[in-house]
């Protein structure tokens, strides 16, 4: 075993079992894999530095797009559903939602919705404090669910209402003077995605 090393962490390691032949490896073998494990550890990182630029020249071509979308249009529906679009997009997600707070109610009611099930989800309300959404609003926190089902801050009842399969999800509050105007969901994003915290950054 020879552990694949960057100057500042270790990446992962390669495994071989049973040489071929022959009894056992020797260390003339265990230098020739060292030496591919180090190759291999540049590619990993090569590999993930491509994917993060790639992520953050799609961030910026949205948020450049954004501020032309707000130059050209004063219609807040129109600019709200661009900012879920590109949530969904940059993340990878199947549908996304943007809840705003209900002041007079004290609840969530969908304001924007896509996907599958878009126009059915508008019908429904989230208490404040309940399901991910209203657990957000109320803690003013993100949050990242990378299995809804382990996880009891989920409130099954919209999905199962819309036979809507939920896997994962992230949340994301919208605060103006430290207080809350709403959450933005984006619905089942990628497993490779999920299991990372800076989507939160999304």
């Amino acid at each position: 075993v020879c552990p694949m090393v960057l100057p500042d962490r270790v990446v992962g390691a390669i495994e071989l079992v049973n040489k071929r032949g022959l009894p056992s490896f020797t260390q003339p073998d265990a230098d020739l894999l060292q030496t591919a494990a180090t190759a291999a550890a540049l590619v990993v990182d090569n590999c993930r530095l491509k994917a993060w630029a790639t992520r953050k020249v799609d961030e910026l071509s949205t948020l450049v797009e954004l501020e032309r979308q707000l130059n050209a249009t004063f219609d807040p529906k129109r600019l709200l559903r661009y900012v879920i679009e590109s949530a969904v997009r940059v993340g990878g997600g199947e549908a996304g939602s943007l809840l705003l707070v209900d002041r007079e109610i004290g609840d969530l009611y969908f304001e924007v919705a896509t996907g599958e099930k878009a126009h059915e989800v508008k019908a429904f309300r989230v208490p404040v404090g309940s399901g991910v959404a209203g657990w957000v609003a109320a803690h003013k926190e993100p949050l990242l669910v990378v299995d809804v089902e382990s996880d009891p801050r989920f409130d099954s009842t919209i999905a199962q209402s819309l036979s809507f399969d939920t896997r994962s999800l992230v949340a994301v509050h919208m605060l103006l003077r430290g207080q809350v105007l709403g959450v933005i969901e984006v619905i089942n994003i990628p497993p490779r995605i999920a299991s990372r915290q800076e989507y939160l950054n999304v």
